[in-house]
């Protein structure tokens, strides 16, 4: 019996949803030998957490459930305001929901008042009535007790899916629905491998420094377009400042400032000039592998996402020993999680092979032939100086920007074929592309 008024069409997405998902659909299947009603209990939960004000129908036939349901505790009320009118996020919330409620309810104090609640009310014995109490009280503190470990998974696939989807380089948009498919496809794979869940987990803080990088220019980030009424004192016009703290004004300007009245100039953020392509070298020799290697791919995501918003190519050339590199062209979230997904794990590092392969892009004419390049080791591999001479020659003609992210100590390698070097991740709001 299902109790939650619903759509024919929420029920189709939850069938294509379970039906992509073997995995949990045949958890269901088993657990519905055990526990009658659980498939519906399933459609219930779904319905409930998508729709943003649900519709219960007959709550009486089902008091536990409904007692589940209704719990206030804060993580879960998080998941079902984060899911409401979010089919992919609903269904997610109705697979941490149901996991937590089939724990709570296979207790043999819920079993026992299950059986009382089976009776009328007339019929029950006073122990069986202090059973259906207990039982929602133990509901409560199961639910406090468990719920965390449930919505854990939960939280790293909203996380996942929100970096996934991110729509443009304006702080303030919010992501674009994903395509359901495409999240479920990305969603099991990223539980297949840990390397991608990992990068995705990081992805969200290089966005955001991307979009800042993008949003701001190279030589300021304020132009001054007029005076408006505020309290920002460091924009404040010099007279409104000098008020403030003189000794016969400062009650008067306190008070304007705490009412947002002293006169302070208006501006204007600076929109960059379009920049070119990306090709994005990334090394993935031995020592790359783990943290350094998620944070390059993170970093590599992010970027393709706000150049993709941009309408700027990126090409990603993969290298680590000498002739040892792999080019991917990167035109959609599929070709991005292929790169994340892989990695060469080479035993040495050579820099002369992903630089030839940057110059052969850029030469070769098309939409890289004003292309930057973004360059990412752990090493100072070896360069001879006569190549270092041909490419930095190469680099003046074509007035190629070289940006290196060293990733130890020492570059001195790199500062030789560079325009800019930064040390470590956290460097990177230094940098200007």
């Amino acid at each position: 019996m299902r109790i939650v008024k619903a759509k024919d069409s929420e029920l189709e997405m939850l069938n294509g949803f379970m039906d992509d998902d073997r995995q949990f659909s045949s958890y269901v299947d088993w657990r519905e030998g055990h526990h009658k009603n659980f498939k519906d209990d399933v459609a219930d939960v779904f319905n409930y957490v998508n729709q943003k004000s649900p519709e219960i129908e007959s709550p009486e036939e089902k008091p536990l459930f409904m007692e589940f349901l209704n719990q206030k505790h804060e993580d879960f009320v998080d998941m079902k305001q984060r899911a409401a009118g979010k089919p992919v996020l609903s269904y997610l919330a109705t697979k941490s929901a149901c996991k937590l409620y089939d724990e709570i309810i296979d207790g043999e104090l819920m079993k026992k008042a299950q059986d009382a609640l089976n009776k009328a009310e007339a019929e029950r014995t006073e122990e069986e009535s202090k059973a259906i109490k207990k039982a929602k009280t133990s509901m409560k503190l199961e639910v406090r007790k468990n719920i965390q470990k449930y919505k854990e998974e939960f939280d790293e696939s909203d996380e996942a899916l929100m970096a996934l989807a991110v729509s443009g380089t304006d702080p303030n948009s919010s992501p674009k629905e994903l395509n359901a498919k495409t999240a479920m496809e990305f969603l099991q794979n990223m539980k297949k491998n840990p390397r991608v869940k990992e990068i995705m987990m990081l992805v969200g803080k290089f966005q955001n420094l991307a979009r800042h990088k993008l949003m701001t220019t190279h030589d300021g980030v304020q132009s001054i377009v007029g005076v408006k009424l505020g309290d920002e004192i460091s924009s404040l016009l010099p007279d409104e400042l000098g008020l403030l703290v003189d000794d016969d004004f400062e009650s008067l300007k306190s008070l304007q400032l705490i009412q947002k009245q002293l006169f302070q100039y208006k501006t204007r953020a600076r929109q960059p000039k379009s920049g070119g392509p990306f090709v994005v070298c990334v090394d993935e020799s031995a020592s790359m592998y783990g943290s350094l290697n998620a944070n390059s791919k993170a970093f590599l995501f992010g970027l393709w996402q706000v150049a993709k918003a941009e309408k700027r190519e990126l090409v990603v050339v993969r290298f680590g020993g000498a002739g040892d590199k792999l080019t991917h062209h990167i035109k959609t979230v599929e070709d991005m999680l292929y790169v994340a997904e892989n990695f060469i794990n080479s035993g040495s590092t050579d820099f002369e092979t992903p630089l030839k392969e940057a110059r052969r892009i850029i030469e070769n004419g098309g939409k890289f032939d004003k292309a930057d390049i973004v360059f990412i080791t752990d090493d100072g591999g070896k360069i001879s100086s006569s190549f270092l001479k041909e490419f930095n020659e190469f680099r003046k003609a074509s007035k190629t920007k070289v940006v290196s992210l060293a990733l130890f100590p020492n570059a001195n390698v790199m500062k030789q074929f560079s325009d800019q070097v930064v040390y470590g991740f956290d460097d990177l709001a230094s940098v200007s592309f």
